[in-house]
């Protein structure tokens, strides 16, 4: 469960996450943590974003007898609108417990109406690289409306299996 929460602040947009993460494997775990962003998107005529962001800030996953503190991920980005609705951008994640790794993807929206926009997205991460087999892609659709939206998005993992992931955001 997440919960989010963005704002201006001169022309910088900030943001932060506070989220619950359930672990279990034999035993359960759970425990709180935030993440905390900034976003620039002023330069060459609006067209370029830089970004930054701190993940897993805060608790650790107690189990029985070990006690596991969340890995904290960094995060530099970049974004570049290619017109009003087709952006692409590239990330550089530096994970605390594992090798450092790109991401590129792109995200185009197309809109229906006033209330209504349809969205097509996919993706590459090398995060992935050490598995076997179909991984490292993402596609995806997003339908927005008003003040909501809907996600999904398919990614293979390789020799582990295919993973489907919906979100549903609303915006207030």
């Amino acid at each position: 469960f997440n919960l989010a929460y963005a704002r201006m602040l001169s022309e910088i947009a900030l943001g932060i996450d506070i989220k619950i993460i359930s672990s279990k494997i034999e035993n359960s775990a759970t425990t709180v943590g935030f993440d905390l962003g900034a976003q620039y998107a002023k330069l060459m005529e609006e067209k370029l974003m830089l970004g930054f962001a701190v993940q897993n800030l805060g608790g650790s996953l107690k189990y029985e007898t070990e006690n596991t503190k969340l890995p904290i991920l960094i995060k530099l980005g970049t974004g570049y609108k290619v017109k009003e609705n087709w952006v692409a951008g590239l990330d550089i994640a530096f994970p605390e417990d594992n090798s450092p790794y790109f991401g590129l993807g792109t995200d185009y929206t197309h809109k229906i109406s006033d209330d209504i926009s349809l969205a097509g997205r996919a993706g590459y991460t090398t995060r992935t690289r050490r598995v076997e087999g179909l991984n490292g892609i993402t596609i995806g659709i997003g339908f927005g409306f008003k003040m909501a939206n809907l996600d999904y998005a398919w990614m293979p993992m390789g020799d582990l299996g295919t993973t489907h992931r919906i979100s549903v955001g609303v915006k207030f």
